[in-house]
């Protein structure tokens, strides 16, 4: 119980130092067509290594064959702080529009 508690912690204090340390070395690359999105991409793929690593965390993705090549609007059925490492790592780079104007 105790190493699992530790695992958590090691994983946490990770995830709280890598946030803004990841928004501040992401910022400038939002200069760049998709520059952001490669660093979040990046965060990501670190994040599911320690997720992996540290916490224990084995994961399987099913009807990878039905993920879309071309643009589409990708709907989670889930909430979870794995969704959130997973997705980046499997689709795409996104273009969010609002009213139509790229944002």
């Amino acid at each position: 119980m105790l190493i699992l508690i530790l695992r958590n912690v090691i994983y946490s204090i990770i995830l709280l130092i890598s946030l803004p340390i990841m928004f501040f070395v992401g910022l400038p690359f939002t200069l760049f067509k998709h520059g952001a999105n490669k660093v979040g991409r990046t965060w990501s793929r670190c994040m599911l290594w320690c997720l992996k690593h540290i916490i224990g965390l084995k994961y399987e993705v099913h009807g990878a064959e039905n993920i879309p090549d071309h643009p589409a609007i990708i709907c989670s059925k889930h909430q979870s702080i794995q969704r959130d490492h997973v997705r980046p790592t499997l689709f795409a780079p996104c273009l969010n529009k609002v009213n139509g104007k790229p944002t």
